[in-house]
């Protein structure tokens, strides 16, 4: 294998977690890294080892069959891939792009040559001339607005600059140019997983086909940006401006939202699983038939917002406040609703088997054909609860008053659990295992 591996004229590195866990390929990258025949390709979603995130990789993953081939090809065949550091640390000269062409001989105006002193530029440690590396990739741009695999190159070089960058309290004024240089570049996919960007101003921007996963934005300015379809995975978005934002389709699974104000903003479509919106103002938002399976919307502000339809299995909702909302077939299984207030709430169709919901209040709800199957609703109020055809399997009733529900009939109150302080409607006969104390 060494012997392979020095004959290499490049070795590709296959990005995914699997890769990445193993033995032999880390002594493979790391081998190839030193002879600077290295060649990342990222086919999952991952975040490269330090040592890494200064390279620029090749992305394959969500993307069709002959768009893959075609950066596959452009970045060995042609060999474009831009290196920003290698081991042991030292700028390697960037693989001549696009190459001299008939009658074409290196120099100033060569295209590579260019990009190669830019890139030189952006790897010291003078913040003016890494600007001055930026503004060169700007007139690179500028002079060859139709060249492709330029334009894809400047935005590799430029991603990866901005990635590559440790931003403790302000952005250099480099990235701070670097930034708009690569929005410039729109149409062309732009990788700034992880980076850290923190009180970023993009208001008014088109952030589209950029990947922001795993990016820290918090308290930054995104008024009025566009950020369609774009991959957000568990982005730190705490304290961002996002008023008349734009997030339509956009995923955003794990990210922190934490005290975000969400009023008005589009999320049609987005993915929103496991997403933080603790303290977050969501009013008059729509996420009827929307996927938010695992998130937290402890304190969030839900003041009119729609969630008929909803998947909040395993949401963190406890303590808030739903008094009257619509909340039919919304699938809130294996949720945390201890505290909650639903007085007069419409749970018609609702999953709520194995949630969470002692000492909530209910009173007045419509509970017809609910599961709630293995639910715990120890201490609930359910005067005035409509409970017409609901599974109270397992359900756990102790300390509940029933007398005043509506619709309750002996084969639910002997397929729940309870004891002796669970107070059943006149007519009902208590079941054996409803005489404990416990």
């Amino acid at each position: 294998m060494n012997a392979q591996l020095a004959g290499a004229r490049w070795t590709v590195a296959v990005y995914s977690s699997a890769y990445f866990d193993s033995h032999w390929c880390t002594n493979e990258w790391t081998a190839a890294l030193a002879r600077k025949t290295l060649l990342p390709v990222r086919v999952e979603p991952v975040i490269p080892p330090e040592t890494l995130r200064t390279l620029t990789w090749v992305d394959l993953f969500d993307q069709d069959e002959p768009r893959a081939r075609a950066q596959l090809l452009r970045a060995v065949g042609l060999h474009v891939l831009p290196r920003l550091a290698v081991f042991p640390g030292r700028p390697a000269a960037l693989a001549a792009f696009p190459g001299p062409g008939p009658g074409q001989q290196p120099g100033p105006d060569n295209p590579a040559d260019r990009l190669m002193t830019a890139q030189d530029h952006l790897a010291q440690a003078v913040t003016l001339t890494r600007l001055a590396g930026v503004r060169a990739i700007q007139r690179l741009v500028d002079d060859h607005p139709a060249d492709l695999g330029i334009l894809t190159t400047a935005a590799d070089v430029l991603a990866a600059h901005i990635r590559s960058t440790s931003i403790p309290t302000r952005i250099p004024d480099d990235v701070a140019a670097a930034l708009p240089a690569l929005r410039q570049l729109s149409g062309i996919p732009r990788d700034l997983t992880g980076a850290q960007l923190a009180r970023v101003d993009l208001h008014d921007a088109d952030l589209t086909k950029i990947i922001f996963i795993d990016v820290n934005l918090a308290l930054a300015n995104l008024r009025g940006v566009d950020l369609t379809g774009v991959q957000l995975n568990r982005a730190n978005l705490r304290g961002v401006d996002l008023t008349d934002a734009r997030l339509r389709g956009a995923d955003l699974t794990g990210a922190r939202l934490r005290r975000v104000d969400l009023t008005d903003v589009n999320l049609a479509g987005a993915q929103l699983d496991k997403v933080d919106f603790a303290g977050a103002r969501l009013t008059g938002l729509d996420f009827a038939g929307a996927r938010l399976a695992g998130v937290d919307l402890t304190g969030a502000d839900l003041t009119d917002t729609a969630l008929a339809g909803a998947n909040l299995a395993g949401a963190q909702l406890a303590g808030l406040d739903f008094t009257g909302a619509r909340l039919d077939r919304v699938d809130l299984s294996g949720a945390n609703l201890i505290g909650a207030q639903l007085h007069g709430a419409d749970l018609i169709g609702a999953d709520l088997s194995g949630a969470k919901l002692n000492g909530g209040d209910f009173t007045g709800a419509r509970l017809t054909g609910v599961d709630l199957t293995g639910a715990d609703l120890a201490n609930t109020r359910l005067a005035g609860a409509d409970l017409t055809g609901a599974d109270l399997t397992s359900a756990y009733l102790v300390g509940v008053n029933l007398t005043d529900t509506v619709g309750l009939t002996q084969t639910q109150v002997d397929a729940a659990r309870g004891n002796v302080n669970t107070r059943l409607p006149v007519g009902l006969v208590r079941p054996p295992h409803m005489n404990g104390i416990y």
